[in-house]
């Protein structure tokens, strides 16, 4: 009996940390990217940032689907005086917005782009890597 006790106890010290790490907090994340066109240069700037916490992977994910299904109405987003917007859902997570002028030939590049990529994450990982002191 006084086993039985001892690996009961063991198994307890075992599976509750296990427990814990599963019930840690999931956090939804956007990764945007803009590109400018400017004299034939590129500037291109990334930022990370969160945009809301869930208490388990599916909610996060739920989450993610609500907020691309959002922002996939941005067609009635008017854009500057004398450019024409146009937008794509790429693997129900990134959408990317494409700048270009109103009268354009076809080989015309964009004047700018914005890209918005949705990840969930454990409340653990930070993306934006390491801070630094």
């Amino acid at each position: 009996m006084r086993v039985a006790r001892v690996l009961v106890v063991a198994l307890l010290i075992v599976v509750a940390p296990i427990q814990a790490s599963a019930e840690r907090g999931w956090v939804l994340w956007v990764k945007e990217t803009k590109t400018e066109r400017a004299e034939n240069a590129l500037r291109t700037t990334v930022s990370w940032g969160p945009m809301t916490a869930s208490s388990s992977e599916d909610a996060c994910e739920s989450r993610l689907k609500d907020q691309m299904w959002k922002l996939s109405g941005v067609s009635e987003t008017k854009p500057p005086e004398g450019e024409k917007m146009y937008y794509k859902l790429s693997n129900g997570q990134t959408l990317t917005f494409l700048w270009f002028r109103q009268h354009r030939s076809p080989d015309d590049l964009p004047l700018r782009t914005q890209e918005l990529s949705h990840s969930c994450l454990p409340d653990t990982v930070d993306p934006r890597g390491p801070k630094v002191k």
